[in-house]
This record gives structure tokens, sequence and C-alpha cells, in this order.
């Protein structure tokens, strides 16, 4: 796999900043951790991006960008920036617990195995329902236990949603037309 450059962890403080979540103000660049989320050397998760972020993604090296929001959240054509950037665009709507099905986590699979060691960027609003699709990945197509997928969603962003994923993970999956 191609690893992370160290100057795009400074990228991510950006984007950190961007969303307020170091806080107002100036913020040292201390360690790795203090930059989004990184739960593997070839993703990146974050909340939404802006165009200018986009960019700077996009001049770091990333090859793809994933967004789970649906489009009734979207103030703007980021499918659209993105492909000007010379980025693939995928989108996966994640509206509600109702859209956490087994096939979405299929398709997110398939974009992840598909990106190989690309760097890919992977995104909702705030990183919260990317956390629960990884939890549920972890859970439902990899057979890992209940307690080892919530790990993997926190990495990856889970938070508020938690509750409703261990529910998910504590039932197979529903049947979906693709299966």
């Amino acid at each position: 796999m191609r690893s992370i450059p160290q100057w795009l962890f400074g990228l991510a403080g950006l984007l950190v900043l961007q969303f307020g979540w170091v806080g107002a103000g100036h913020a040292e660049q201390t360690s790795m951790s203090d930059y989004g989320r990184h739960p593997s050397p070839s993703i990146i998760v974050s909340g939404q991006p802006s165009h200018e972020n986009l960019v700077k993604l996009a001049e770091a090296g990333v090859t793809a960008v994933i967004n789970l929001r649906p489009n009734a959240e979207m103030t703007w054509d980021e499918g659209q920036a993105v492909q000007d950037l010379n980025m693939a665009y995928y989108q996966i709507p994640i509206a509600s617990t109702e859209d956490m099905t087994l096939e979405n986590v299929r398709q997110l699979d398939a974009l992840l195995q598909q990106a190989g060691s690309e760097t890919v960027f992977l995104h909702c609003a705030s990183g919260n329902r990317v956390g629960a699709l990884a939890a549920l990945r972890e859970g439902w197509l990899k057979g890992k236990d209940v307690e080892a997928a919530i790990t993997t969603g926190k990495a990856w962003g889970l938070t508020g949603l938690e509750p409703a994923v261990r529910k998910l993970l504590q039932q197979p999956p529903a049947n979906t037309a693709s299966e």
C-alpha cells in the first residue's frame, strides 16, 4: 500500500480547523492524532469538505472521494467539483439508519477494494455515518464480533449512531434485492 506523505497530515489539520474540531484560533501541529481520522494508510475520513479542501486533497494525491451524504443535504455540486479536479467521485446516500443496509455496506466495500492502495477521502457531515458503515462492514462482511466491529467503527468516526449500529450488528443483515 502507498503510505500517506507526512505533509498530508498537515493538510488534514487544515480540514480539522475548517470544521472546528480543534477550536477557534490557530492550533499547533503537535501530532497526527490532532488531525482528522486515518483508519488506514490510504484512507482519510472527515466531515464535509469545502471546495478549497478538495483542491488540496487532489494536490496531495487523493484519487477518489466517497460521499455518504444524500443530495438533500448538499448545498453545492461536490461531484462536479471532484471530477473537475480529476478525482473519481462516488456517492452512497445514507440519510438515516434505514439506509444502513447490506447493499450499501457492500457498495462501500467494493469501492474501497477497487481503490486498492490509492488514497481515498471518505466523508459524511461529521464522520459518524462513515464509522457506522465501517462497523457494519466489519461485522456483516468480515465476520467480526460486535465489539470488534464497534471498535473499528469508532476508529473511522462512529459516535452518536453507535446504539443503532450495535442493534444492527446483533441481528443478521436484512436481505436486499441484490442478493
